[in-house]
Formats: structure tokens, sequence, C-alpha cells
């Protein structure tokens, strides 16, 4: 019996391990604004409100309204997503797309899909 419930407990551990081990390659997303943009450093403000500075190298991709980009293409105030790696470096720095918003997300009301009207 207590063989047994060690065997579990092991397999529980392992596969907690392996889960956390997987969701650690995953990059962070952090969204906000654009308060500055220079071809080396981007300022944003948060979705808290709070300022926050990022070193920009040659690798990162920018993505400015669905096309590639440069840093300096970024306007104040536009709405951003920053992918940072586990270690907080830039990955990708994209535009987010008010209008391109998921139809639920928009509405704010889960399963409601608004009709067209066809004229």
């Amino acid at each position: 019996m207590i063989n047994r419930m060690f065997a579990w407990g092991l397999i529980f551990v392992v596969c907690v391990a392996f889960a956390a081990g997987m969701r650690a390659n995953e990059p962070q997303l952090q969204k906000g604004t654009v308060v500055s943009a220079s071809a080396t450093r981007l300022v944003m403000k948060d979705t808290m409100g709070k300022e926050q500075s990022f070193t920009i190298d040659h690798a990162t991709k920018v993505t400015v309204n669905g096309q590639p980009g440069k840093l300096e293409d970024l306007q104040e105030t536009m709405p951003i997503q920053v992918a940072l790696d586990e270690k907080g470096k830039v990955l990708a720095v994209s535009t987010i797309d008010k209008d391109k918003l998921p139809v639920l997300a928009a509405s704010g009301r889960r399963g409601f899909v608004p009709r067209t009207s066809e004229a």
C-alpha cells in the first residue's frame, strides 16, 4: 500500500515538474500603450498604468499593423503587446488592432455573436 502511494506521489511530482518546464519556455506577454520608442528603447505604460522600459536589439521582431516594421514606426498611445523570454529579453513587439479583436471579447458578452443585416 505504501509503495503504491509512493509511486502515485512520484508520478504526480514528475507531471507537475514537466508541466512547469513546458510553461517556462512560453513567452510572457505584456500589454500596454506606447509612451516612446527609439531604435533600441521602448517605453510603454502597462494595463495597470505603470511605465516599463525595454531594451530592443536587432533580433527583436517588430510588427506594426500586421506588417513587419521598425520600433520607430510605433506612435505614442498605440496599443501594443510585448513578448518576453524567461530572462526578460524582448522577443517581439506588435501593435494590437482594436478592429480585429475577437467578436466575443469585443462584445463583452459570452456566446453573443451580433448578426449583420444584408441589404
